[in-house]
């Protein structure tokens, strides 16, 4: 049979319950079993919204707030019905030991099984201010967040290689810096970019 379809989107605003539901709709019309989603810009009243419009839908949502109602944050939402993707455990809070346990917000972790394999589900968000993409990156490369058979949809605000992989229409540079370690972090991880691999170099 046709195996599980996962999507990622940045959603750029996700507080509506009204573009909620339009996604969702949107989801189950590409029978995607999972959708991994940043910059919702939740505030605790439009998750609490959003979890009651996917309950409605027929999704089981897990999210991830970012530093505020305004910025980032990272969701994960996963049809009820989906018969190759299961939910197997509780979200899985992502910490930083050598900053006093404090959570690295903007990072979803969810336990699943993928046609029976286990597996996660990992939606991140790190946010584009230099010293906070920096620090991001660095703890997850040390805390080993991401694992070889995670499943990772991430908005991370850097690229490998500026001049293939990006044109940003406000004229501004990625830091290569970023981009560098980005990649060695998922090369240590043993991922690789499903874009990459299906189409090459841009």
């Amino acid at each position: 049979g046709e195996g599980p379809r996962i999507a990622t989107w940045n959603a750029n605003g996700l507080a509506q319950t009204a573009k909620v539901s339009a996604l969702l709709r949107e989801a189950k019309r590409q029978k995607w079993d999972a959708l991994l989603v940043q910059e919702v810009k939740w505030s605790e009243e439009s998750e609490r919204q959003a979890r009651n419009t996917a309950r409605v839908c027929g999704f089981e949502v897990f999210a991830s707030r970012g530093s505020s109602a305004h910025q980032g944050g990272a969701a994960i939402f996963v049809w009820a019905d989906s018969e190759t993707v299961k939910v197997t455990g509780a979200q899985q809070r992502v910490t930083v030991a050598s900053d006093g346990n404090m959570e690295m917000r903007g990072v979803c972790v969810v336990p699943v099984t993928i046609e029976g394999l286990k597996s996660r589900l990992v939606s991140l968000y790190i946010p584009p201010e230099k010293r906070l993409q920096s620090w991001y990156l660095r703890k997850i490369k040390e805390g080993k967040v991401l694992r070889r058979d995670d499943i990772v949809g991430g908005d991370f605000n850097c690229v490998a290689d500026a001049d293939a992989d990006a044109h940003r229409l406000d004229g501004g540079q990625y830091d290569p810096k970023c981009g560098a370690m980005c990649e060695t972090i998922l090369a240590e991880c043993g991922l690789a970019d499903t874009f990459r691999l299906y189409k090459g170099v841009l």
